[in-house]
């Protein structure tokens, strides 16, 4: 007999910082801009082929590999960013140029 009600698995759940840092390490910087600019800023695909210097397919290329390279890399433990230094350095680049709205130099 099965049960009414399934309670769902719980899900990691990451803070905003662990999530980019996710994602600053597990993907190269197009892929990484790309699913920034369309999973978290909801731009068009031709807004990111602008943006990022490529064509709409291109886009749709880097999404596809990033979102599947993101599925299938382990979710971060406890955050590394006190332990590898080099990661640090390089977040708070792609921090500081995407904050600063370079997104020629996010994508590369």
């Amino acid at each position: 007999m099965s049960p009414d009600v399934v309670e769902p698995k719980e899900a990691k759940v990451l803070d905003i910082g662990q999530a980019v840092e996710h994602l600053v390490a597990s993907l190269p910087p197009k892929e990484r801009a790309c699913v920034l600019l369309k999973d978290v800023f909801d731009c068009s695909p031709e807004e990111i082929a602008k943006l990022v210097d490529s064509t709409v397919g291109g886009v749709k290329a880097a999404l596809h590999r990033g979102r599947t390279k993101l599925v299938a890399s382990p979710a971060p433990g406890k955050s590394s960013r006190s332990t590898n230094p080099e990661l640090t350095r390089l977040m708070q680049l792609y921090v500081e140029r995407f904050n600063g709205r370079v997104w020629t130099a996010c994508a590369n």
